[in-house]
């Protein structure tokens, strides 16, 4: 503020516009005294001194030019070289415009003034040179395009407004101060003379950018455009040749909006207009109008197959949903295929669908994200199947698959083959992973190889219906004997599968954790759990194998000869197979007994049941009913012991324990428990090796030899019986079930053929025969000079 020295100074009619603290020097300027500098409406700069406490007060006034010089977001002001009072300070750019409008303009001589003051969107006004183009003008990287521009002024003080859509759908006020009016003039004069948007499309509109994607002249055409909304209308607007392309009703044109917000497909005269936003302007603006319950833009995916008579390419597809129909148009050709939702059933694998159009044995196979909301969409309002024969290959092309006789058929169609295979050609079928409901199924056939994905319940099937066509033409040809002879061996296979699998497992397994598990004491706790509960159900096991695999036997073999059968034969089977089982179940009591002494780690039975169905699945229970009445352990028993224990189930069991023990482990360091623990583990292992080794294969070959005898016995009643075509064929029959049983894996979280651990299972005979063989050679070997001589010669 002015004081009154200071007034008094004033001429009529003059006023301050400005004023501030210090910025200003004469020569004999107090120290401590108030100093006051202000600017009239004139151009006058007075200053006043109060000259402290010694000094005397002092008022001189400046009525010469000022200079002013722009920085970057201030504008320097300093008196010119010569005069008493000399002045140099800065201000705010908004300061000085209201200051240039407030006084004479030759009262100012400007030093640099090739740029100009830019205030945009609501930012500080900074220094920036303008750039000008044909269309539009520049500054610091932004452009400012005439034709979005819709209202442009300036004042005589040389501050420029500008307000229009500058960059994408913001609508912005733009400032400009440029002192030199000319300047100015030559932006206004180019504006005018620029052809606007909204000489198209007219004003209050909302601009969003887009990428359009549409059809014109018989090709795929893709540019940059933008969007127009206006009430009810929506134009596409090609700015660069100002020229509207289309015109949409958002009433009456189908808007078909992507849950991300990002794509949407326009349906004008069934006629499709990709759209993909830069920007969300055109949802958060038209969401209720523009976003309807059954008009859904699902996305881009990947499809194969057939449907309609048309085959999907291998090329991007947008997925929409119009009420009841289904729409697919093709990414690269927009070309449209509707289908009608009623037509259609689906089978659903985790991110696969299905698509089948069972009335013309069409099928399609959509991949599809985890969490993809068509998932829901479809089965909203499609019927679900199961248990169908398709499937699809590893490069996703799904299929049908039919087989007879002959041959197996892979088929997208009625009329439509992916490829054959017959039937003689199938060497072998492996299953070697899965997902979800479906099984990986290597096929070997010719010199070829091949990977199908089948529903796991269909596998068993398909391996039973392979061998059966492949063998039965030549069944009336084998003789009596032979026949009988492969059944009795894919018997025995059977009963040694299910007496010792087990074992073998958990050596396999124990071998696993030995390998994966590098914390001792972590390795050691899930070892002697997993030892434990699999000793526990191999002694189930051995009970349940010994008493029923006889039964079963023997109801199977009344059913297929129709006729009483006497039981000596299979009652002596049992009596073997319970004395073998009373001898293996000594070696596994020193097992157990060996486990037992470290009790305290091992985890309650409902908890590790809990455990075990939480981690491991149990799968291929299908192939009891696929291979009918040939195997019937597993209904004999009620399932006792049916499933084996895997070592996946048992790793990591220090979660277990950190969880829910942590306290009692501490003191069981404290106590060094863990050291009495390692010992009994490897004595618990020792024996178990020992067992393996030795005791095992020697269990092998007995058990081999009590079925050996009861086939034996049953031979003549068999072979008599055999020269029946119909028992003969029934025979068949089963030996046809048991070679499927075979095929599958042991289980679904192990892949090993039932069929690789039979033989690991009869190699043990070897290991049993080199280890004879060894004992032997050792006891025939005499040297020299300890030989006996022969009673012929003393």
């Amino acid at each position: 503020m002015i004081n009154s020295k200071m007034s008094a100074e004033l001429k009529s009619g003059e006023y301050s516009v400005y004023d501030r603290s210090g910025g200003f020097d004469f020569g004999d300027k107090s120290m401590v005294g108030t100093h006051t500098l202000c600017i009239t409406n004139y151009g006058r700069v007075i200053a006043h001194d109060t000259g402290g406490i010694f000094g005397s007060e002092q008022v001189i006034d400046y009525s010469l030019s000022i200079n002013v010089t722009f920085l970057n977001h201030l504008i320097q002001l300093s008196s010119v070289s010569y005069g008493k009072l000399t002045f140099d300070f800065m201000m705010g750019v908004e300061e000085f415009i209201n200051l240039f409008s407030s006084i004479p303009k030759n009262k100012f001589t400007f030093v640099n003034t090739t740029s100009s003051y830019i205030q945009w969107q609501g930012t500080t006004y900074t220094l920036a040179d303008l750039i000008f183009l044909e269309n539009e003008f520049q500054f610091n990287g932004q452009s400012v395009p005439f034709r979005r521009v819709d209202s442009l002024s300036f004042d005589e003080h040389g501050k420029m407004t500008i307000k229009g859509h500058f960059k994408g759908d913001e609508y912005a006020t733009l400032y400009i101060f440029n002192p030199k009016i000319d300047e100015l003039k030559k932006i206004q004069d180019q504006w005018k003379r620029t052809p606007k948007l909204y000489d198209l499309v007219g004003k209050d509109t909302t601009l969003c950018p887009v990428r359009l994607q549409y059809k014109a002249g018989g090709k795929i055409r893709s540019s940059e455009i933008t969007m127009v909304f206006r009430g009810d209308q929506v134009f596409l607007v090609d700015e660069a040749s100002h020229k509207v392309l289309q015109s949409f009703s958002i009433k009456h044109d189908e808007w078909y909006f992507h849950s991300n917000h990002t794509m949407a497909v326009v349906m004008k005269n069934e006629i499709p207009y990709v759209l993909e936003f830069e920007t969300s302007s055109a949802k958060k603006r038209y969401d209720d109008q523009l976003v309807k319950k059954d008009l859904k833009f699902y996305g881009t995916y990947q499809i194969g197959g057939r449907l309609k008579g048309a085959d999907f390419p291998r090329e991007p597809i947008y997925l929409l949903l119009h009420h009841s129909d289904l729409l697919f148009l093709f990414a690269n050709t927009l070309t449209l295929m509707k289908i009608s939702l009623q037509e259609l059933t689906t089978v659903q694998n985790e991110n696969k669908i299905f698509l089948l159009h069972l009335l013309d044995r069409e099928i399609g196979l959509l991949l599809v994200s985890p969490q993809d909301p068509i998932q829901q969409g479809i089965q909203e309002k499609v019927r679900r199947e199961k248990n169908l024969s398709i499937g699809y290959t590893s490069d996703h092309q799904p299929f049908y698959l039919e087989q007879d006789m002959n041959r197996l058929v892979f088929k997208q169609a009625k009329n439509k083959e992916l490829f054959s295979i017959a039937n003689q050609e199938v060497k072998d079928f492996s299953v070697t992973g899965t997902q979800g409901d479906f099984s990986t199924v290597r096929m070997v056939y010719g010199n070829q190889t091949q990977d199908i994905h089948l529903p796991t319940a269909l596998v068993p099937l398909l391996i039973h219906q392979t061998y059966f066509y492949t063998k039965a033409p030549i069944v009336g040809k084998v003789s009596e004997d032979q026949l009988y002879l492969s059944w009795t061996r894919l018997a025995n296979d059977h009963l040694l599968y299910y007496f010792f699998g087990q074992l073998f497992l958990l050596q396999k397994g124990i071998e696993e954790i030995r390998n994966q598990v590098k914390n001792q004491n972590d390795r050691n706790a899930d070892l002697i759990n997993y030892m434990y509960y699999a000793i526990q159900e191999q002694k189930k096991r051995l009970d349940a194998v010994a008493i029923y695999f006889p039964a079963s036997l023997h109801r199977d073999g009344q059913e297929l000869l129709g006729s009483e059968l006497q039981e000596d034969s299979y009652r002596g089977l049992q009596r073997n197979l319970m004395g073998i089982t009373s001898q293996i179940k000594g070696s596994l009591h020193e097992i157990e007994s060996a486990l037992s002494a470290v009790s305290s780690i091992i985890i309650p039975k409902a908890d590790m049941q809990k455990f075990i169905e939480e981690k491991e699945k149990r799968g291929y229970d299908t192939s009891i009913a696929v291979t009918g009445t040939g195997i019937l352990l597993g209904a004999l028993t009620g399932g006792i012991g049916y499933a084996f224990l895997l070592p996946g189930a048992f790793m990591g069991l220090n979660n277990y324990f950190s969880s829910r023990d942590a306290e009692r482990l501490e003191r069981m360091r404290i106590e060094n428990e863990y050291n009495r623990l390692d010992f009994y583990m490897t004595k618990a292992l020792d024996v178990f090796d020992h067992m393996m080794q030795t005791l095992v294969p020697y269990h092998v070959a007995e058990v081999n030899r009590a079925a050996f005898q009861t086939f034996h016995s049953l031979a003549p009643i068999y072979q008599k019986a055999l020269s029946n075509p119909e028992i003969k064929e029934g025979l068949f029959k089963r030996i046809s079930q048991y070679y499927t049983f075979k095929q599958l894996p042991v289980d679904q979280s192990e892949m090993m053929k039932k069929e690789n651990l039979i033989d690991q299972i009869e190699g043990s005979l070897q290991v049993g025969a080199e280890f004879a063989s060894l004992i032997n050679k050792e006891v025939k070997y005499v040297p020299k000079s300890i030989e006996i001589p022969r009673i012929g010669s003393i």
